[in-house]
């Protein structure tokens, strides 16, 4: 799998475990008071913890990302600045 569909699958996943949907023309903060930026950063681990057990592994560096500011994002602009900060597992190795 693409490391694009990789993290758009995460994410969806991830709302999904959560118990939400989302438009992709919404920003994130439609789903407040859903997500706080506790809510949030919560959102971002279990983004990362998907990644890292995808085939193949990635590594999303989540604590890089504000997740305050990750509330006023579309869903498209915080899936491109998780795709910056993600990189294959066996790259992160070398």
């Amino acid at each position: 799998m693409s490391k694009m569909a990789a993290i758009d699958t995460a994410v969806r996943l991830q709302l999904a475990s959560d118990s939400h949907t989302l438009n992709y023309n919404q920003a994130m903060n439609a789903l407040a008071p859903a997500y706080d930026a506790n809510g949030m950063q919560r959102f971002l681990i279990g983004v990362a913890n998907r990644l890292r057990l995808d085939t193949p592994a990635y590594f999303f560096q989540w604590d890089s990302l504000d997740p305050a500011a990750c509330l006023a994002q579309t869903p498209f602009d915080l899936l491109s600045q998780i795709e910056i900060k993600t990189a294959e597992a066996s790259a992160e190795k070398k």
